[in-house]
């Protein structure tokens, strides 16, 4: 079966992610350790591909986001292929991680359009009678950060310069951080902003969502 074509229109488009696991598998259950791993992978591909991420939740056996790209996503396949890799180390999981590639969808320019694919993915927990608050929900969700600033904070494990620490003298002396002391890991903040230029009342239009997305 032949891939769909990754089209953004020129001058950049709000587009919908979203990456699922193989046989819908429980791979992401919320912990302390995967969400800091997640929202690292995350803040690295951030980082990289300087992508403005609207949105994002994680769920235990998918992931959705918001972002606004103005080309290419590498920062999507950067990001599944990297996470892919520390989920397997955590959960001892052999097989392939994702189910198949994920999905990206261009959203309209139509301010209802990008409103509702917002509520969709705040409401991510909620609808599926999971937790009573959006707020609530365990894992990487970027409802906190919306409402309350809270910031997304994440590890980033640099396995490269990991890998050098742990092999002979020899082989380190070759690395680009010959040093042993090199700490492979890097807190990362991820930087989530609904900051399309027609939104000019962000706070209230966001928390107007808030009663939306809570269990009745």
């Amino acid at each position: 079966m032949s891939r769909s074509i990754r089209f953004i229109p020129e001058g950049g488009a709000l587009v919908e992610v979203t990456d699922r696991t193989v046989q819908a598998r429980l791979l992401l259950v919320p912990s302390q350790e995967l969400n800091e791993i997640v929202i690292g992978v995350l803040g690295r591909a951030q980082r990289l591909y300087k992508v403005r991420i609207c949105g994002f939740v994680a769920l235990s056996n998918h992931i959705h986001a918001l972002l606004w790209v103005d080309d290419a996503l590498q920062l999507v396949g950067y990001f599944a292929s990297n996470l892919a890799r520390e989920i397997a180390r955590l959960t001892g999981w052999t097989d392939k991680i994702w189910a198949r590639r994920y999905q990206a969808i261009v959203i309209s320019d139509e301010e209802a359009a990008q409103i509702s694919r917002l509520e969709y993915l705040l409401a991510n927990g909620v609808k599926e009678g999971l937790v009573e608050r959006v707020q609530d929900w365990p894992g990487v969700h970027c409802v906190r950060n919306l409402l309350d600033g809270e910031p997304l904070k994440g590890l980033w494990l640099d396995r490269t310069k990991e890998y050098c620490c742990t092999e002979p003298l020899w082989f380190v002396a070759k690395c680009a951080s010959p040093a042993r002391s090199v700490q492979p890991h890097c807190k990362l903040l991820v930087r989530i902003g609904w900051n399309l230029f027609w939104w000019a009342n962000f706070e209230w239009r966001v928390g107007g969502l808030k009663s939306g997305t809570e269990s009745t």
